[in-house]
Formats: structure tokens, sequence, C-alpha cells
């Protein structure tokens, strides 16, 4: 739990500042933790014989991008700017 406060935790000064990137970090780690759960899943229905490989690959590719932009925004607002990062 430690882990992950110091995660969502972000180098802003500003009271105001640090308390929008916070929240943000807590959107970008539920998003991330859904998109997770969704790949599970679709493997576990691949794997049943449920979904189609070619069903699988739509699921496949947009949590992958939604994963790598949450990356992307987690970055720009633990070391660069928080206003930039919820602009995104």
């Amino acid at each position: 739990m430690v882990l992950v406060n110091e995660w969502l935790d972000s180098l802003a000064m500003a009271s105001d500042v640090q308390r929008r990137s916070h929240i943000l970090n807590i959107l970008l780690f539920a998003c991330t933790t859904l998109c997770l759960v969704a790949l599970i899943g679709t493997g576990f229905r691949q794997f049943n014989k449920t979904l189609t490989p070619q069903e699988a690959v739509i699921t496949y590719r947009a949590a992958t991008a939604l994963l790598l932009g949450a990356g992307v925004v987690f970055l720009i607002n633990r070391y660069w700017s928080g206003r930039t990062a919820a602009s995104l």
C-alpha cells in the first residue's frame, strides 16, 4: 500500500497543483487497473475458445494504446507539468 501511495504522490510544490496532480494519478491508476482486467479477461476468453483471435485483437490494441497513453500522461504529470498532463 505504501508503494501505491508513493507512486500516486506528485512532486508539485503548490498544494492546489499537488491536489490536482494526485487526483489525476488516481484516475490514471484506475484506468490502468481496468485495462489490465480487460486484458486478463480477454486472454481468459480466448483461452476458453469463446473469443476468436480477430475479436481479441481489437481489445489488445485498444488496451495497449490506453496503457501507453496512461504511462505517458503519468510521466508528464509526475515529472513535468500537471496542467499539461491534465489537458491531454
